[in-house]
């Protein structure tokens, strides 16, 4: 995942994805896109199952989630509030409302955040740093074999060959201040930060859709954890679809991360179940 494409496809097709912090894992062998925002990461059936292969993945014997710690204490979860609500699409809008309900139901502590200063410019900085990085990796091969590329990463390219350095550099400080300004969000207070997976349910095949909901994650490191909540059932959206939600925490707590997007699961599941 650069950008989104291991949560917005696994929130697609209804199944469970996790990109973890920023250099959780190895990038060897891995031809990049952008080298500061590249992430390799599990997409399962479960968030049990992306415990246990993220564990796989670093090298580590016991990646078994643990729900236990929020027997004593419900989980803490931030709605992010700022940047999410113009994008969206009513049927993940009024599915999120209800989902927040049953988690709140079962026990789990909701408290709206505030987006914090810089965060509209997020994407845009997002954007010129996927470019630039792109651009300074492929640019030779890119210069002979131009057919090779796909439009959209023929674009993306030409863009990132047009960055100015400065602009490029002013784009790394924004990366470094809203990584710092998102983990403080986090520190001491929430387990989470919760915010739809996807703006809606997958579209048609002309895209891959729209990475809004994923590039801020990718963009300060910060690991995530992504699972489903139900099916579009709204007239302006084929009905029928997975839609998902996403769970994004500290850099370097994917593993409190993983245990607090269980236990949202199980509540969803018992709600829904009884």
């Amino acid at each position: 995942q650069t950008g989104g494409s291991i949560t917005r496809p696994a929130a697609f097709c209804g199944v469970a994805g996790c990109k973890p912090t920023f250099g959780t894992v190895s990038l060897d062998g891995v031809v990049p896109v952008a080298k500061s925002l590249d992430h390799p990461g599990p997409i399962a059936r479960s968030v049990r199952d992306l415990a246990l292969v993220l564990a796989a993945l670093k090298g580590e014997s016991d990646g078994g989630v643990d729900v236990s710690r929020f027997e004593r204490r419900p989980p803490r979860l931030g709605r992010l509030r700022g940047f999410s609500e113009h994008l969206v699409e009513p049927a993940m809008r009024e599915t999120l409302n209800s989902t927040l309900d049953e988690l709140m139901a079962a026990g789990a502590l909701v408290f709206d955040v505030e987006v914090p200063s810089g965060f509209d410019s997020l994407l845009s900085s997002h954007k010129l740093v996927m470019a630039a990085e792109a651009a300074a990796w492929h640019r030779d091969r890119f210069a002979e074999h131009r057919d090779d590329y796909l439009p959209c990463v023929t674009s993306l390219i030409e863009a990132g060959l047009a960055a100015s350095a400065t602009d490029y550099l002013a784009a790394k400080e924004h990366q470094i201040v809203m990584t710092s300004r998102m983990q403080k969000l986090l520190a001491g207070e929430l387990d989470a930060l919760i915010t739809p997976a996807a703006i809606g349910p997958a579209p048609d095949s002309s895209t891959t859709g729209d990475p809004s909901m994923n590039a801020p994650w990718s963009f300060t490191g910060m690991p995530t954890v992504s699972f489903p909540i139900g099916l579009s059932r709204d007239g302006a959206s084929p009905n029928g679809l997975p839609m998902a939600i996403q769970l994004a925490g500290l850099r370097d707590s994917d593993r409190l991360l993983l245990d607090t997007a269980a236990w949202c699961d199980d509540a969803i599941q018992l709600a829904r179940n009884r």
